[in-house]
C-alpha cells in the first residue's frame, strides 16, 4: 500500500489528513474500548433508587430496560436527558452491577 513513496512523503500526507481532520472534529475519536470506560464512569455516579421530586431535570436513576436489550439512566423530570446504551458488553456488565446491587438490599 505504501510503496513508492518515501517517508517523508507519507508524514506529509498524513499531517495533511490529521489537519483536515483537525478542523472537522475537535477531539479524536474513540475506540469502543474508550467508549465503554467512559459510559462505566458516567453510570457510577448515578443512583439505583430515584431520589427527588419528579420535577427536576437532574436527579437520575439507573436501570435495565423494560425490553432487556438495552440499559437506561433515567431523568424523570425530563426525558430529554435520558441516557441510553445499548452496546451488549457495556449493558452485561451494568446489568451485573444493578443485580449485585439489589442482591445485597435484600
Amino acid at each position: 500500500m505504501f510503496r513508492g513513496i518515501s517517508r517523508s512523503e507519507y508524514e506529509a500526507a498524513w499531517e495533511r489528513h490529521v489537519c483536515r481532520w483537525r478542523v472537522k472534529n475537535s477531539e479524536p475519536p474513540k475506540t469502543r474500548v474508550q467508549k465503554v470506560m467512559e459510559d462505566l464512569e458516567y453510570f457510577a455516579g448515578i443512583p439505583y433508587e430515584y431520589e427527588g421530586d419528579g420535577f427536576d431535570d437532574y436527579n437520575k436513576f439507573q436501570r435495565p430496560t423494560s425490553n432487556g436489550v438495552g440499559y437506561v439512566a433515567i431523568c424523570p423530570g425530563e426525558s430529554g436527558n435520558n441516557y441510553y446504551v445499548d452496546d451488549p458488553v457495556l449493558v452485561a456488565i451494568l446489568k451485573r452491577k444493578y443485580d449485585e446491587y439489589w442482591t445485597a438490599r435484600s
